[in-house]
């Protein structure tokens, strides 16, 4: 009786023990020799090649407890070869002490227990590429550390650097072991340095850019180079709430208490009627708008607005009590040509009023956001020299240009140093 064909096969075995078993034991007795804890090439003087790419898997701002914190979900992947994992057989892990790159970085924490070693890339291609994910925790930082913030509000931005050096106290493999590089490629061979995976909104706050870089620093104590990676974020709030819950509405209030000279100076009480509502109005403004913010011990542009209107309103007040005293004393023309002196001066104060704020805007913008890299306080920042910076603009309409790329190629456009 013949078998069928679809009985299972027995596995051949050599004294007893599967072939695939005894392919394993002899490739684990060829590596058992080898010590990959050491750099890759190190025993030939040879510089170790990374690649670097960024992923944002997933950031949000949150407001609790009077104070806004950004939760920044980020991943650094590294690849470099080792040829050392050479026709590595598929149902073996890599070894647990196998050389991965020391890690010194601001302002992310990595884990340190339970932490993945580098894994085979691509076992079909068995082309010697090791993949390793960072081990980063999710940054929670919060936004009122930066304590002139709020100066700007609604138009307060910040600029998030992320340093990134691999090398620790123990190896100090310096620049003259490790170079970093990016050049990751997809399988269809396009380069792919940055991968955003979620909006560029979230809540009333926008991703506007990020930017990355090769640099390096040197030690102070031993001069020694090493070679870094920066990855920044461009962060700002959305102005668009508070323009029509406040300052739109505080200009209406000013407009409309500058109509009352449209009125007689002889119609005092009328005129005052209007002009003490809308000085009850600018407060109820006032209100809604400081329930959304911690208390700082400064103005921000809201309160510089309002104040303004206040103040306009008081002088509205008693320009109205000149010339209704004059009025009343019976020179009815002085009084009339009074009141459109006083419109006039009024009108041209509060305008340069805004005019101050609109520079006062822009000025503190220069120092957030839209700060140079070298421009921070960190001390770091001034120690390291940028050596390569690309840009990514993620606006509204460059945003759905990056997103929709269906090559995935997300590459930034190359910027002078000086720029970063």
């Amino acid at each position: 009786m013949v078998a069928s064909s679809n009985s299972p096969k027995k596995e051949k075995k050599e004294n007893g023990t599967p072939i695939s078993q005894v392919v394993v034991e002899e490739q684990g007795k060829e590596t058992s020799g080898v010590d990959f804890s050491s750099r890759p090439g190190s025993d030939l003087n040879e510089k170790l090649i990374l690649t670097a790419t960024f992923c944002i898997n997933a950031w949000s701002v949150e407001r609790a407890g009077g104070h806004e914190t950004l939760n920044l979900d980020f991943t650094v992947k590294l690849y470099w070869k080792d040829i050392r994992v050479k026709d590595w057989p598929s149902q073996k892990d890599l070894p647990e002490n196998i050389w991965r790159p020391e890690l010194m970085m601001k302002p992310f924490k990595a884990y340190k227990d339970n932490v993945a070693p580098p894994t085979i890339f691509d076992r079909k291609q068995n082309n010697c590429i090791l993949q390793y994910i960072l081990p980063l925790q999710v940054l929670k930082q919060n936004l009122d550390e930066d304590f002139y913030r709020l100066q700007n509000f609604p138009f307060d931005s910040i600029r998030l650097d992320t340093f990134f050096c691999f090398s620790g106290e123990k190896r100090l493999e310096t620049a003259k072991d490790i170079d970093i590089v990016y050049d990751y490629k997809l399988n269809n061979g396009k380069k792919c340095d940055v991968v955003f995976t979620p909006l560029n909104k979230s809540g009333e706050f926008r991703v506007d850019a990020c930017s990355y870089a090769l640099a390096s620093h040197a030690s102070p104590y031993s001069g020694d180079v090493y070679n870094d990676v920066i990855f920044s974020m461009q962060i700002s709030r959305d102005p668009t709430y508070y323009k029509w819950k406040a300052q739109f509405p505080t200009m209406a209030i000013v407009i409309i208490s500058c109509l009352t000279f449209n009125a007689s100076p002889d119609d005092f009480l009328g005129r005052i009627e209007i002009v003490i509502g809308m000085f009850l109005t600018s407060f109820a403004i006032q209100w809604t708008v400081m329930e959304r913010l911690p208390p700082t011990p400064y103005l921000n542009n809201i309160d510089y607005s309002l104040v303004c209107a206040l103040a306009i309103m008081g002088l509205i007040v008693v320009s109205h009590c000149i010339t209704n005293r004059i009025f009343k004393a019976g020179n009815e023309e002085l009084a009339i040509l009074l009141d459109t002196w006083f419109m006039v001066m009024i009108v041209v104060t509060y305008i340069g009023t805004q005019i101050f704020l609109s520079l006062r805007i822009r000025k503190f913008m220069r120092g957030s956001s839209l700060r140079k890299y070298k421009e921070s306080k960190d001390s770091m920042n001034a120690r390291v020299t940028v050596k390569e910076a690309w840009y990514c603009d993620l606006g509204d309409e460059k945003y759905k240009d990056f997103k929709l790329r269906t090559d995935g190629s997300n590459v930034g456009k190359r910027i002078d140093v000086g720029e970063f």
